[in-house]
């Protein structure tokens, strides 16, 4: 007879309080990647990193892009989308430029 296996799922325990386990494994898929590849599906013309909020500002401005991203999980005052994939599969984006 087979023995029985436990599956246990934590979603982003809190640091240090992982439970006692004979195994993990960790899966830690990119959100900003998937949320790029979301937005080119949606027709964005182009998705454009930045190192920060303030330069991600700038370029949109000067290049009239839809601003996305977020900060401590969190979209920024006046940014147009955030950084979900979902939000970005759902938005028609076609021809948008997005930073």
């Amino acid at each position: 007879m087979p023995s029985s296996q436990r599956i246990a799922i934590e979603l982003l325990p809190a640091r240090g309080s992982l439970p006692d386990y004979n195994c993990y494994v960790a899966i830690d898929a990119l959100r900003a990647t998937t949320a790029m590849v979301a937005a080119l599906h949606s027709g964005a013309r182009s998705v454009t990193v930045v190192a920060d909020e303030q330069l991600a500002r700038e370029m949109a401005a000067r290049e009239g892009a839809l601003l996305a991203g977020e900060v401590q999980a969190l979209r920024p005052p006046g940014f147009d989308l955030g950084n979900s994939p979902t939000e970005m599969a759902s938005t028609d984006l076609r021809g948008r430029s997005i930073v």
